[in-house]
């Protein structure tokens, strides 16, 4: 539900520098997200028709290097995870 999108956003956040923390204490180069606050963003727009007012400016700011993106051809499948 939307009441739930700033909660989700925040924990975002979190685990995002907590992973880039730990990379960057232990030498790594990379970090790879499966998802960011561009797709939250995305995800309340279309769901909600609306966004928290702080999401898109912190989207914005927290860009990653790299996008890599299936096309529509990619059959989603279900990984057995609690979103």
């Amino acid at each position: 539900v939307y009441d739930d999108a700033e909660a989700i956003a925040r924990g975002q956040v979190a685990n995002e520098d907590a992973a880039i923390a730990l990379a960057r204490d232990s030498g790594s180069p990379l970090v790879i997200h499966d998802t960011d606050l561009v797709s939250t963003e995305v995800y309340c727009r279309h769901y909600y028709g609306r966004c928290p007012a702080w999401i898109p400016p912190a989207a914005a700011a927290r860009l990653a290097d790299l996008y890599l993106l299936h096309d529509i051809d990619v059959a989603w499948e279900a990984d057995g995870h609690l979103r």
